[in-house]
């Protein structure tokens, strides 16, 4: 016999009538609501976003209430709001992926050789990271089997240039390749996005591996359908305030009551991408579209019981003129006096 679950199968109709009897969540428009669970499903609209409207969150689920005044189109539209931030933000992410993977096979080409054999040679690579290489090996192994570029190079030249497999490669095994690299290949490569910055090496080091994990998570996170809303990095890749401190960047980490804030949460990984990108045109296409997206979503119409898109994303107000701010400081510009949100 089977056991009976807590979670008893509920047509779109049923869910919606467990919400509104139930949970207490106002529904407007039920056809509208109905297509929406059709979409994206109970799970993602709802279960996904509750945790931001619940009366008490330490309740048992089938205890669950929402806050008075919580409707069913302010999931459904914390829900997108989430889905498009995040597609916003992962289109940078790619972007450093792809520089990230250009600059690691112009160095390797460079110091090493365009024949595989050559470099992927154990003696081309740090001493202490060997599992590293092997494991990078087997990640080559598979993609000469499935990548369409790969295969040809294999076929019609019998060797693969290493620009082709970082192309072919994710970024988690491309941060990989660059973590076995000996020191002065890496140094060379963080020059590349840092520049000439008034650090020691390994504190450099420490920097740019930070700014690769917080960058590794976010695409995680994203890729799994994960939402954005209290978004952390782990502990190892939290930005540094020591280093904050060192290069002067305190004022763009600072808000208004002069508190340090966004060294663990989103913020962090906004600014390592405006960090690492050193294309202006690029750079200024990232903050106009985050630009966009806050102007149209924290419009007073969108109020979710109290709360605004910046409470929902735990940022503080002023986050994106700090960002402005550092772009002018980075690519001396004034953008910071054309896009100011209020």
């Amino acid at each position: 016999m089977d056991k009976e679950t807590k979670h008893p199968y509920l047509s779109w109709d049923e869910q919606i009538q467990h919400l509104e009897t139930n949970k207490k969540l106002i529904i407007p428009d039920k056809k509208f609501a109905k297509l929406a669970l059709q979409t994206f499903s109970y799970y993602s609209i709802v279960n996904g976003y509750k945790d931001l409207f619940l009366l008490q969150k330490n309740t048992s689920s089938t205890d669950e209430q929402f806050i008075d005044g919580t409707t069913f189109d302010m999931l459904y539209q914390v829900h997108w709001i989430d889905l498009t931030l995040n597609n916003l933000i992962l289109k940078y992410v790619l972007t450093v992926e792809k520089n990230l993977k250009s600059v690691l096979a112009d160095r390797v080409a460079n110091s090493f050789s365009i024949y595989e054999k050559r470099y992927l040679d154990a003696k081309c690579y740090s001493d202490n990271q060997k599992w590293k290489l092997s494991s990078l090996k087997k990640e080559i192994e598979k993609i000469q089997e499935s990548d369409e570029s790969v295969k040809h190079y294999k076929e019609t030249e019998n060797n693969v240039p290493p620009w082709i497999y970082t192309n072919a490669l994710t970024l988690g095994t491309t941060i990989n390749w660059y973590s076995i690299l000996q020191l002065p290949h890496k140094n060379l490569i963080i020059n590349e996005f840092l520049g000439n910055i008034p650090m020691n090496d390994e504190n450099k080091r420490d920097l740019f591996k930070r700014i690769l994990k917080q960058i590794h998570q976010f695409r995680n996170s994203a890729a799994h359908g994960n939402r954005l809303f209290h978004f952390k990095v782990t502990e190892d890749a939290k930005q540094h305030i020591s280093f904050i401190k060192k290069l002067d960047l305190i004022p763009y980490f600072t808000d208004k009551r002069n508190n340090i804030v966004g060294t663990d949460n989103l913020y962090t990984v906004l600014f390592s991408i405006l960090w690492i990108i050193n294309d202006p045109y690029v750079s200024l296409n990232f903050l106009n579209d985050l630009y966009n997206f806050l102007n149209q979503y924290s419009l007073k119409s969108f109020d979710f019981v109290g709360k605004n898109i910046y409470d929902l994303l735990e940022l503080d107000t002023n986050f994106f003129n700090r960002l402005t701010n550092f772009y002018d400081h980075k690519f001396k510009n004034n953008l910071s006096e054309k896009l100011i949100l209020n």
